[in-house]
């Protein structure tokens, strides 16, 4: 910034930006001050917290909104179909007279709902991920913001399942899947 300042700067906006530099000093000190009680409040789950990490597309960020937001307890959702539509990642479904008109998602809950989609963003394009796969599968078929919100759905349904069962996120491959497939229809 200093650099960017090649002229002549008078009193007045030398006294502005002293004031700004430290009015910016003071948000940086709440702002680390904030993520310490966040991190001393989340500490007792922080096993919750690294499992969702490993979903792709899942920051630390992201993980500590969803344990925020829904809980590390999903008992009061029946199913995860049931959390989706709490957080506003169903698809409206507004059908009159036989036709299927376009439809809106819900409003929900605006800070998850926000936060999975940033993370549905994220995870489009990790590399060598079944999401980013189911991403572009949909997107060939449908418009983008669809598509991302679908994702965030299924980002959502892991979330669900990975709290409920208590455990970790894993990528299968296309053999690993029929492996599994054919060992649990014998």
């Amino acid at each position: 910034i200093l650099e960017a300042l090649d002229g002549i700067l008078g009193r007045n906006d030398l006294s502005l930006m002293a004031i700004q530099m430290k009015l910016l000093d003071d948000y940086d000190r709440a702002i680390t001050e904030l993520d310490n009680l966040i991190d001393e409040q989340l500490a007792e789950q922080a096993n919750l917290l690294h499992r969702l990490q490993d979903i792709p597309g899942i920051s630390k960020k992201t993980a500590q909104i969803v344990i925020a937001e829904v809980g590390p307890d999903v008992s009061p959702f029946v199913d995860a179909h049931h959390l989706a539509s709490w957080a506003g990642l169903c698809p409206g479904n507004y059908e009159s007279a036989g036709k299927k008109h376009g439809s809106a998602t819900l409003h929900g809950n605006g800070y998850l709902k926000s936060a999975l989609v940033t993370a549905a963003m994220g995870a489009k394009i990790t590399k060598k991920s079944g999401l980013k796969d189911y991403f572009w599968r949909l997107s060939s078929r449908m418009d983008k913001q669809k598509a991302i919100i679908a994702l965030a759905h299924k980002i959502l349904r892991i979330i669900y399942s990975l709290i409920q069962d208590g455990t970790t996120y894993r990528e299968y491959k296309k053999d690993q899947r029929k492996a599994i497939t054919l060992a649990a229809n014998n």
